[in-house]
């Protein structure tokens, strides 16, 4: 079998996918399409072919120029590579392949396209007109939870069908904390430069604005002082966000006196692993999600975990995964000072998580379910 990927060649989803897809299907083919090429010291054995626009200089960067260059750089791409694919699988709903969706359509006898939150939440116009016609040439639709592919029929009135709404990347990190020895707490919080002796909040993943840390830290900030005098925050700031916006949540911790640790280098696998087991509570109040998989490997390590009411988590209860939701920002605060106070209960409410998690986002599991999308009937 033959299969073209469009997506981030670099995207540790997207290479774990590649290297489970072969072990699930021995002499399969696996070329991707993409606008960067894999790091050299990652992409060994995930790909036999990658696609790569080249040259380009200022126009490959200036706004109103890079998308023209883009489009014209993949059909003369397209042109070199021919068609012959069994399935063409777009992991990146592209308004630059919107436009080529016609010549993509004919590389392959079969289109898959994997939704993700970003591609439909935080689209607009024009680029959803592009969009709409990608998803007008595909065959089969997946994603991560079914708010997702509703939002997305709706956004782009189409029905989007046949579909998987249920289908996750698997998390290699479970293996990370499969192996970590979480009895050795103080020598972990050491490792990651963060002080024993208190409950250790996490509050987001990354630092995006879409975190909302300043509204956060104020509400943790809200919290009386014989409360605040118990946790220490940790706040995960190693990729993302600009560096104005990052240094305005680092002055706000510090003027709300809240005891604080800032993580701005990159971690290693098994640290990730470490801040995930060393994190008593985490708090996820992002605007939007489709189902982050940091959130997923707080809940498989153990941490009892406060997310937004609003965030599309049904998949969640109803495999009886637990967590505390909060209505709103505002009401933080006292669902935190209740979360402090119950939190020998809350821990031992959280102890099937892990099994759950597992059965739900192991590579195990779903590897052979994205191995599936490829043997439906050929399309158009």
């Amino acid at each position: 079998m033959r299969v073209l990927l469009l997506a981030n060649a670099a995207s540790p989803l997207v290479l774990n996918l590649a290297r489970e897809l072969r072990r699930c299907r021995p002499g399969i083919v696996i070329d991707i399409l993409s606008d960067s090429p894999p790091p050299c010291d990652h992409g060994h054995g995930a790909y036999d072919s990658v696609f790569v626009p080249e040259g380009g200089g200022l126009f490959r960067r200036l706004r109103g120029f890079k998308f023209v260059w883009y489009v014209l750089r993949y059909r003369s791409l397209l042109k070199r590579m021919g068609p012959g694919y069994d399935v063409v699988h777009i992991l990146y709903l592209s308004a630059v392949w919107g436009c080529m969706a016609k010549p993509l359509r004919s590389l392959g006898r079969r289109m898959v396209l994997t939704l993700f939150g970003s591609d439909v939440y935080r689209t607009h116009w024009p680029l959803s007109i592009f969009q709409r016609r990608l998803l007008l040439s595909g065959d089969l639709f997946t994603a991560s939870n079914p708010h997702t592919l509703a939002s997305a029929r709706a956004r782009f009135r189409l029905r989007l069908e046949p579909c998987v709404d249920d289908l996750l990347f698997g998390l290699r990190s479970l293996d990370h904390l499969a192996v970590l020895d979480h009895g050795d707490r103080t020598g972990q919080l050491e490792g990651l430069g963060i002080p024993p002796g208190r409950t250790i909040v996490t509050c987001g993943y990354n630092g995006s604005v879409n975190q909302d840390h300043l509204a956060v830290l104020d509400a943790l900030g809200r919290c009386p002082a014989e409360v605040r005098a118990q946790f220490h925050v940790v706040l995960p700031m190693m990729i993302g966000g600009a560096d104005a916006y990052r240094r305005g949540v680092k002055e706000r911790a510090i003027s709300l006196g809240l005891d604080h640790t800032v993580l701005e280098h990159r971690l290693t696998d098994e640290q990730v692993a470490m801040l995930r087991s060393v994190t008593d509570v985490f708090i996820q109040v992002q605007r939007t999600d489709q189902l982050s998989a940091s959130m997923l490997e707080h809940l498989y390590a153990g941490s009892v975990v406060i997310t937004g009411g609003w965030l599309p988590y049904g998949q969640l209860t109803q495999r009886g995964i637990r967590f505390w939701t909060t209505p709103s920002i505002e009401q933080l605060t006292s669902e935190l000072i209740a979360c402090l106070d119950q939190l020998p209960e809350r821990r031992a409410a959280v102890e099937a998580n892990r099994d759950l998690v597992r059965r739900l986002a192991s590579w195990s599991v779903t590897a052979p379910r994205w191995s599936a999308l490829y043997d439906g009937p050929v399309g158009r």
